[in-house]
C-alpha cells in the first residue's frame, strides 16, 4: 500500500480579523496534486483575504499555511488594469512577466552555462515551455476576443 500524496498547500487554523471583526477563524485547508478547488460564499465572509493568505500577499493573524516546495501561488484580483495599447496575448502575457523575461533571457542565450542551466530550471518549474500553448487554450476556454486583438 503506498502512502498519501503529500498536499501542494495546506492550511490549518487560519484566523484573521479587521479590528473586531473576525472574518477568518480556524480555516483548515488541503489541497492536492490535480485536485481542482472552488471557494464559494457570501461577500464580506472572506474569499478574498483567504486567496491573498495563500498568494502571500497578505498576513494571517493566526495559523499555519504550508506549500510544497517551488510551489508557487499567484493571485489574480478581482479588478485590475489591462493596457488598451496592447493586445489581449500582450496583457496576459504581463500577467507571467517574469517568466517572460525567463524565456527571453534563455532565447538570447548569452549568459554562462551556469545562468543558463538555473533559467532552463525556473522555465521547467513553470511549465513555461507550454507558455503559448496555455495562453491560447485559457482564452479559448474563457471565450477571449481574439488574442491579436487590441483590448
Amino acid at each position: 500500500m503506498s502512502s498519501p500524496t503529500p498536499a501542494l498547500l495546506s492550511v490549518n487554523e487560519v484566523a484573521l480579523s479587521f479590528g473586531l471583526d473576525r472574518v477568518l477563524d480556524g480555516v483548515v485547508l488541503s489541497v492536492a496534486p490535480g485536485e481542482k478547488v472552488g471557494l464559494v460564499g457570501r461577500n464580506g465572509c472572506g474569499k478574498t483575504s483567504l486567496l491573498k493568505i495563500l498568494a502571500g500577499a497578505n498576513q494571517a493573524d493566526a495559523g499555519e499555511i504550508s506549500r510544497r516546495r517551488g510551489l508557487r501561488v499567484g493571485y489574480l484580483p478581482q479588478e485590475f488594469e489591462l493596457d488598451g495599447n496592447k493586445t489581449v496575448r500582450e496583457n496576459i502575457e504581463a500577467g507571467a512577466s517574469d517568466l517572460m523575461e525567463w524565456l527571453r533571457c534563455y532565447e538570447a542565450g548569452h549568459r554562462s552555462d551556469a545562468e543558463m542551466a538555473e533559467l532552463q530550471h525556473k522555465i521547467e518549474v513553470a511549465d513555461g515551455w507550454n507558455l503559448q500553448a496555455r495562453i491560447k487554450a485559457d482564452a479559448t476556454a474563457l471565450g477571449t476576443p481574439p488574442l491579436d486583438a487590441l483590448v
